[in-house]
This record gives structure tokens, C-alpha cells and sequence, in this order.
């Protein structure tokens, strides 16, 4: 079986490489992004072609590639695929989404769930169409989110959850994967940025730690009251005072507060 990969998810390739059913494994990967490089330099002596995966609707070579593909999985991808490749990869082609369709479909559904406060996550595995994450189910899971959960550890449980997922795709074939349709009911999540990361004093403690939790890892997350701390990241109740010269944001009777050091 010729299996192509889209994306930078280690854990996928690794599994999809050791997978005795795949006899051929190839990656696409995008060499403009930092994870990218990590894929490339991992998998770079293991006999695997590796194809700069740059432009990818008009790049001839992973056209052909999945064209001639019996599989092609989509994980962690930068690029919205377009017809050039969709029409040529019918029944063939999915792509892995962090939560549990139809929830959380559209842009950064790992942080709207930690930001939303969910008790349970998900992962799926769907038909691509000419649609945003509105092809018909094949697999999917859901797992228990905890308060303590982050960006890091909810993708790492996605990963694992997602990687024995991708083992029952590869088993039974496209021609037996279930086709279960998308409710058109389900919720479309837009991109976040910056601003959505800002903590102010009428937030609760909750609030500013699942703000902190889903957003810290982009170094976004500022306090706005007062004074102004930049790249508070994960010093709620620490002591640590990391990028943060002098001051300190601490949590306490469910309100948030800045306290000013004394250094001398």
C-alpha cells in the first residue's frame, strides 16, 4: 500500500512507516515551517522521499504523488488543499482534525476547547472535500479534558488518540472506510489572536487560566489593568517571575492582582 503524508506530525510518520501494510510511505513536508524542518531531520536517513511540499495546489510532484497514492492523510498542515488535489483523491483522502465532529470545526479548535472549558475532547478522521472539515466521519474518539490541560498536553493526547485511530484507517482500506455525514448543524470556530489572549482584572481565576492554558504557548498572553504585563504565559500562582522584571501576577479569592516586587 502507497501511503502520502501531509503535515508534521512525527508521530503519524513514525507510525505510518512502521506500518507492515504500507509498502511505500511518502512525505510532504513544508520547509518554511520550523515543525517542518523537525520532520524533514528526523526522517531524512530513513530511506523515505521526502517532497518540499510548497505551494502544494500547483506542486506537480505531490499532485502525482497522490494521484498515485492508495492513501493520502492529511494531519497538521498548513495548506487548504483545492481541487487539484481533492478531484484526483476522492474516497481516498483525510484529514485529521483535533476535536469531535461536528464541534469545533475551522481555526484552532485545541485552544476554542480549552477557552470554552469542555470536559471532553476529541479527534477525527474525515473525508477532505471542497468544504472546511465537512467530509463524511470515517473515525473519531473523545478523551476527558482536565482544568490542568494546556495546548502541549491536549495535542499530545490527540496525537496518541489520533495515531491508533490511524492504524483501523490503514487496516481496512479505503474501499471499507465508514462514511458517516456531518451534521451541517455544527459549530465553525474562527482564528484567534492576540487580543483574545489578554486577561483583565474583572476576569475570573478560571477565566484567565484557561485563557493561559489554551493561548500560553504563543507567548500572547498579556494582563491589562493598571500596569501592563507582557508574556505572562504560565505564572499563575508561581513564584517565578520569568519575563516579568519586578512584577508578579498572582491569584487570590478569585480575583487577579499585580503585586510589585522589591528587588533591592
Amino acid at each position: 500500500m502507497k501511503v502520502v503524508y501531509l503535515g508534521y506530525l512525527i508521530p503519524f510518520a513514525d507510525s505510518l512507516h512502521a506500518n507492515p501494510r504500507v509498502t511505500e510511505l511518502i512525505l510532504g513536508y513544508e520547509p518554511k515551517l520550523p515543525k517542518g524542518v523537525k520532520l524533514y531531520e528526523y526522517f531524512k536517513d530513513s530511506h523515505i522521499e521526502i517532497i518540499d511540499a510548497t505551494n502544494v495546489n500547483m506542486n506537480h510532484e505531490i499532485i502525482n504523488a497522490c494521484r498515485e497514492a492508495d492513501i493520502v492523510v492529511v494531519g497538521a498542515f498548513s495548506q487548504i488543499l483545492k481541487s487539484s488535489i481533492i478531484d484526483h483523491c476522492r474516497g481516498k483522502i483525510l484529514n485529521f482534525h483535533p476535536s469531535k465532529l461536528p464541534a469545533y470545526r475551522g481555526g484552532h479548535p485545541i485552544e476554542h476547547q480549552l477557552l470554552d472549558g469542555v470536559e471532553e475532547g476529541g479527534v477525527t478522521f474525515h473525508h477532505i472535500d471542497n468544504g472546511v472539515d465537512s467530509g463524511s466521519i470515517i473515525f473519531q474518539d473523545s478523551f476527558p479534558i482536565s482544568c490542568r490541560m494546556t495546548y502541549e498536553s491536549f495535542l499530545k493526547t490527540a496525537i496518541n488518540v489520533g495515531r491508533e485511530l490511524l492504524e483501523q484507517v490503514v487496516a481496512i482500506g479505503p474501499g471499507n472506510w465508514p462514511q458517516v455525514s456531518v451534521s451541517i448543524k455544527g459549530d465553525y470556530r474562527r482564528i484567534l489572536h492576540a487580543k483574545d489572549a489578554v486577561i483583565s482584572p474583572n476576569m475570573t481565576v478560571i477565566q484567565a487560566k484557561r485563557i493561559i492554558n489554551a493561548l500560553g504557548w504563543r507567548g500572547w498572553v498579556t494582563y491589562r489593568g493598571k500596569d501592563e504585563i507582557q508574556n505572562i504565559s504560565r505564572l499563575l500562582n508561581s513564584n517565578i517571575k520569568h519575563n516579568v522584571p519586578n512584577k508578579e501576577l498572582s491569584l487570590s479569592d478569585g480575583k487577579i492582582t499585580v503585586e510589585v516586587a522589591n528587588n533591592e
